[in-house]
């Protein structure tokens, strides 16, 4: 729970509540949790939590540029705060300017993997012609005849007389 409030005098701003049971005191379950955050409390902020409750706290877009620094994750949540409370033309900026970061990150994308296809395409091709060639220079070698290399390589007889 993020209180604007102190529910509790003592203690720090950040509180963790534990369900126990009455008999002997023991607490029921790890997994059940409820947190307090209490922001009158809250002088810190240079941790992650003094951050987001300072992003919360404060509505001077000064304190919270400061604030904010260079975490991505609240820059983020400032942006879609601001596209969720602004006027039409801010929410269709915001909109648009998702539309076209989303395609430009999808067209990154999708070249790389052509790319990549490619790539590996021709790095194949460019193999078997290295590999067609070794065999080819062995055939000379061995003194087969032009027609049959061309016959059994595909080389021309230009390529295989350069060899």
């Amino acid at each position: 729970m993020i209180l604007d409030y102190n529910l509790l005098k003592e203690g720090p701003y950040h509180e963790i509540g534990r369900l126990k049971r009455d008999y002997e005191n023991r607490i029921l379950s790890e997994d059940i949790e409820i947190h307090y955050i209490q922001m009158p409390k809250c002088k810190e902020i240079e941790t992650n939590l003094g951050k987001w409750i300072s992003f919360i706290k404060y509505k001077d877009k000064k304190e919270v540029s400061k604030i904010v620094g260079e975490n991505k994750r609240i820059k983020e949540a400032d942006r879609k705060l601001k596209y969720l409370t602004g006027d039409e033309a801010v929410r269709r900026r915001a909109e648009l300017k998702d539309r076209a970061t989303k395609a430009y990150n999808t067209s990154i994308e999708y070249a790389r993997q052509e790319g990549e296809e490619r790539g590996k395409k021709i790095g194949k091709e460019i193999g078997e012609k290295m590999g067609i060639q070794k065999i080819a220079i062995k055939m000379k070698k061995d003194k087969m005849k032009i027609e049959k290399i061309i016959e059994l390589t595909g080389l021309t007889k230009e390529e295989i007389e350069k060899l």
